[in-house]
């Protein structure tokens, strides 16, 4: 099962290490993970090459083209502070129709 991690980034001081930690427990229980961590560091550095800063919609469009690619997301417990991940869950449940999940041990249970 290959699950998209979602939470809060922006503003939130130690938001790598929560997602990575998820990203961690995921993996040992046997999933494929998609970190958005990774695809901002990809993103910084491909437009760094021109001299350029990502914007909000940069990110928001590589996220959501990896999102489309997973059988689940994984809701962070902060995800209703940023409006990012409020649009990756509505996207996750109304569009794409994949399970949305608001802990590891929930995912157990399927799995």
């Amino acid at each position: 099962m290959k699950i998209y991690i979602s939470g809060k980034m922006n503003g939130y001081p130690n938001y790598r290490d929560k997602f990575n930690e998820a990203e961690n427990k995921l993996r040992e229980i046997g999933c494929d993970t998609v970190n958005p961590c990774t695809i901002s560091d990809v993103l910084i550095q491909s437009f760094s090459c021109f001299n350029k800063k990502p914007e909000i919609n940069d990110f928001m469009h590589e996220d959501i083209k990896k999102l489309c690619d997973c059988d689940g997301i994984l809701m962070l417990d902060n995800w209703t502070d940023s409006e990012g991940a409020i649009w990756e869950f509505l996207i996750a449940k109304k569009v794409l129709g994949i399970p949305v999940f608001f802990s590891i041990e929930s995912i157990k249970e399927v799995i």
